[in-house]
């Protein structure tokens, strides 16, 4: 409904729609939690970890990499695949990614993802001399697979002729997931539920109000109440956990 409503608003600015239409469509109420015949969603859930490990054999070193940073820095998928050396500031003990665009931008907000000693560890194998390559790799990635997959002589033609581009798209990250999940024969699960578990490890150690602040959560309103005041917070759990 909402997307209607801002659907409306455009043809309103654009002088294609009477004001007097928009008014009427702010009046509807929306779907009220079970009392309409509307399908409920699910909420979503932490992946519970036995789930997690049993991908680990069926992906590549660059999607468990992936994986990795997730849970450790509770990053969204589209900001650990956009990941370059040129975004990390690496000078301090607690190093600071920077990403080129991300969800809330467009609030005029900035986003910093702090890596603790864990994640730097992770990203080390993944760190390129040229620092705007991305660090994971779907070149390197297919070529662990289709060296795993084929004996020598096969690769080229089994390999298909495509060449794959410079960095993982989330759709090509989920797909990786879902096969993964299928030949280990785990309940499926997505790539964005990893921040699920990242946050519900941290809220329950620190709190919500700097989890938040980690997670890069907040609204526009409240952000700048409190970021300022938690981002110590933040690097503190970083630098416990991550």
């Amino acid at each position: 409904m909402g997307r209607i409503r801002r659907m409306f608003k455009w043809g309103i600015s654009e002088e294609r729609v009477s004001a007097s239409v928009l008014t009427r469509l702010q009046s509807v109420a929306g779907l009220k939690a079970g009392r309409c015949d509307a399908k409920e969603s699910r909420p979503v859930q932490p992946v519970p970890e036995a789930d997690i490990a049993a991908v680990k054999p069926h992906v590549t070193t660059p999607i468990w990499g992936i994986i990795t940073l997730q849970l450790l820095a509770g990053m969204r998928p589209g900001e650990v695949l956009a990941m370059r050396g040129a975004d990390i500031d690496t000078r301090g003990p607690i190093w600071e990614y920077v990403p080129q665009s991300h969800k809330t931008e467009h609030h005029g907000k900035r986003r910093v993802v702090f890596l603790g000693p864990r994640a730097q560890l992770a990203l080390r194998l993944f760190l390129k001399a040229d620092p705007d390559r991305y660090l994971f790799s779907p070149q390197e990635g297919r070529a662990e697979f289709v060296g795993n997959q084929y004996r020598d002589g096969a690769a080229a033609e089994r390999g298909g002729k495509r060449r794959p581009k410079d960095s993982y798209s989330v759709h090509t990250y989920y797909g990786a997931i879902r096969r993964a999940c299928k030949r280990a024969g785990v309940e499926h699960w997505h790539p964005h539920q990893l921040r699920h578990n990242a946050a519900t490890v941290w809220r329950r150690e620190f709190g919500i109000e700097a989890t938040r602040t980690a997670l890069g959560h907040a609204s526009a309103v409240t952000t700048e109440i409190y970021a300022e005041m938690d981002r110590g917070k933040a690097r503190d759990i970083i630098a416990r956990v991550g």
